[in-house]
Parts: structure tokens; C-alpha cells; sequence
């Protein structure tokens, strides 16, 4: 019998979908792999921290200090060699976790997987900072032994900019954890509701996410705001919590309709308990919160904008980013037709148990993960 895998996973300690994302691949493998974690500190003081939820899984954790300041590259990397010379494999989570790793691997000579959960470089406003990354992220590919991406999108994107080497990056397609999804569940949507202590007849619009400029909060107030003058009762509510958190507890004060329930991890029920899932993303690697929606039924409005089109599917409707007028009408629109919101969470369900279910996900991991580690260095 082979010895058991050491894989190490490094993240930005942020709990953003790229941490789930990491968290199930470090136990998908059993008994196959021996798993650690090098967790980065976050930028933003007070952010809600992944560590725990790691922890629990029974994942040790190493953590990193934050990319503050032109030193912080440089201690982060250096707090990372000695843990990263124990690992076969060192599998790297978006930009500011695959320059660390990259760097790490290269110098203590272990592979490097990185799965591109965004490209920095081409972070919407993003300015001279978003071009240095993308230099970065240029420079970092030929120490890349494989970059996965979420979807077709990422690779086109990452292939066009030459950030990835055309035979380094493969596809793999997200699966949902059906059993994790149904524990954060209720019953039905009326049940969902009274959980969260929402009106069973109330129009309900969900968003759940960070509170940054990329994931479009401030979009969503302003749009669920010219919404509620159509819709008197509507309730729009928003899970999450993020360096805009000053700014979005402002505006959604100011719009009266907004309830804030803090960042959650009940997000299905979250979703069941809504008429509709709104992401307003300007980037978007693929959107696990658009599956999580669907998989309960729940039609989503998303914007055309990187992965978000391919998770969507059949199951709602696509607008175009930083575009509130067009996401408050679509949204309008969607509350006025009970049998369209219907019709799209039937297909949105079935799309999601066809599209992004099952275990394939986590074996094509471990199967690049293996056939990196036998790869000449």
C-alpha cells in the first residue's frame, strides 16, 4: 500500500467561497491524503476567519501573516518554507494565496497546483495594482506545475491574458456537498422563513457574499431599494460581512427594506427562505452561492461576467454588470411573474443535480494530485 498523499493547502483566511471550496477538497480524500493548511491573515481587521471551521474538519493549521506592506510577500513566504518542504504537492486558492505558495514551492522544489478562483489581473477598476498582478501571475506560470480552473470562462480569460500555459490548465467542474446543503435546509420556504423570522407573504430578495466592491453589495441595496417602490413589503436580505461593511450598513439604513443578518452559514436556507438569489458580481470565477440557490429551487439574477453564466444556466436571468437600473427592472420583472420564478427554479434544480453533483469534482483533484506528485521536478 502507497503512503498516504501529503497535500497543503494554502488560502487567504477570508471565508469566502474559495475557503468551502478548499475546505472539502482537504477532506474528500480520506485516507489518501494527509492534509494541512497554511491559512494567510486577512487584510481587514475583525473579518469573519475560516480557521475553525478547518479545525473541526480535524485539518492543522498554519497561519501566515497578512501581505501588509513590500515586506509582507517576503514574511509570508519565509513563515511558509518549513511547512511547505513536509507537503508532496502544495495546492495554491486565488491570487494573493498562489503568489505566496508559487513562490514557496519554487523554493523548497515541491509542486505547485493552483486553482484560479479569480484572476487579479483582471479585477474590474482594479488600476496599476491589477496590472502589476497580472504581471505576477505571467511571471508565475512556468512555476506552475497545473492551474485548475472553476470554469471555461477562468480558463478562456487566463489563456487570453497569458497568465496560464495552455497545456497547464484544465477545467474541473464544482460539485455541491448534497448532504452539507440539505443540513442547512428547512422543510419548505414557508419553514425557512420562520427560522429567519420573515413574513410568509412578504416579497423576499436574497444576497449572500462578502461586502467588497467585486460582489456588488452597494449595487444591490441601490437596486432593491427602486424595487421596493414597486413592491410595498418587500424585504431584501443580506448575509455577509467585509472590508464595505461600514458602507453598506449605511446605505442599507437608508433603504429602509434591507435587513442585514450578519455573515452566516446557513446560506441554502438562507436562499430557500427568498423568491429570488441576486449576485450583481463584476468578477466571478463561477459562483458557488448561484448553485446553493438553484439546488433549493430558488431562480437567480446574475450578472454576464465570468463563470456566472455557465453556473446560471436555465435557472434565471443574466444582466449586465454595474447596471442597476437593468438589475432593479429584471428584478421587478421577476417578482411580478410567480409561474417564471417557478418554472426557473424547477430547471435551476435539475440543472445543478445534472451539472454540479456527484464526486467527479473531488476525484479529478485527487487524480491531478497524484500524477503531479510522480512528475519529474
Amino acid at each position: 500500500m502507497s503512503a498516504p498523499l501529503r497535500i497543503l493547502h494554502v488560502v487567504i483566511d477570508d471565508n469566502g467561497g474559495s475557503i468551502e471550496y478548499a475546505r472539502r477538497l482537504a477532506v474528500a480524500g480520506d485516507r489518501e491524503l494527509v492534509t494541512s493548511c497554511a491559512a494567510i491573515l486577512p487584510l481587514h481587521v475583525g473579518e469573519p476567519r475560516s480557521t475553525l471551521a478547518w479545525q473541526m474538519a480535524g485539518v492543522p493549521v498554519v497561519e501566515l501573516p497578512a501581505l501588509v506592506g513590500p515586506c509582507g510577500l517576503l514574511r509570508a513566504v519565509r513563515a511558509l518554507r518549513s511547512t511547505a518542504r513536509r507537503a508532496d504537492v502544495i495546492v495554491t486558492h486565488t491570487g494573493a494565496a498562489g503568489l505566496v505558495g508559487r513562490v514557496a514551492g519554487w523554493l523548497v522544489g515541491r509542486p505547485v497546483v493552483h486553482v484560479a478562483h479569480n484572476w487579479p489581473g483582471a479585477t474590474p477598476d482594479g488600476g496599476q495594482r491589477a496590472l502589476v498582478l497580472g504581471l505576477l501571475d505571467m511571471l508565475l506560470s512556468p512555476l506552475t506545475a497545473a492551474v485548475v480552473a472553476p470554469s471555461f470562462a477562468m480558463r478562456r480569460i487566463g489563456l487570453a491574458h497569458g497568465w496560464v500555459r495552455r497545456g497547464r490548465c484544465g477545467v474541473i467542474r464544482y460539485a455541491l456537498d448534497r448532504a452539507h446543503l440539505a443540513e442547512r435546509c428547512d422543510a419548505d420556504r414557508v419553514a425557512a422563513r420562520a427560522t429567519l423570522g420573515l413574513p410568509a407573504d412578504a416579497p423576499v430578495i436574497a444576497f449572500c457574499g462578502r461586502f467588497d466592491p467585486v460582489k456588488g453589495a452597494l449595487a444591490f441595496i441601490a437596486a432593491v431599494k427602486e424595487v421596493a417602490a414597486q413592491h410595498p413589503g418587500l424585504i431584501a436580505v443580506m448575509a455577509g460581512d467585509g472590508p464595505d461593511r461600514v458602507a453598506v450598513t449605511a446605505a442599507a439604513e437608508a433603504a429602509g427594506c434591507v435587513r442585514l443578518l450578519g455573515w452566516r452559514t446557513d446560506v441554502p436556507r438562507i436562499f430557500q427562505a427568498a423568491d429570488i438569489a441576486c449576485v450583481p458580481s463584476t468578477s466571478e470565477a463561477l459562483g458557488i452561492v448561484v448553485l446553493e440557490s438553484l439546488a433549493v429551487g430558488t431562480p437567480v439574477v446574475a450578472t454576464r461576467v465570468g463563470g456566472l453564466p455557465e453556473a446560471v444556466g436555465p435557472g434565471g436571468v443574466l444582466v449586465t454588470p454595474a447596471d442597476e437600473l437593468e438589475l432593479a427592472t429584471t428584478l421587478d420583472l421577476l417578482l411580478l411573474e410567480s409561474e417564471l420564478r417557478e418554472h426557473l427554479g424547477k430547471l435551476g434544480r435539475r440543472w445543478v443535480e445534472r451539472m454540479y453533483s456527484g464526486n467527479a469534482w473531488a476525484e479529478a483533484h485527487l487524480a491531478l494530485w497524484r500524477r503531479i506528485s510522480r512528475s519529474p521536478r
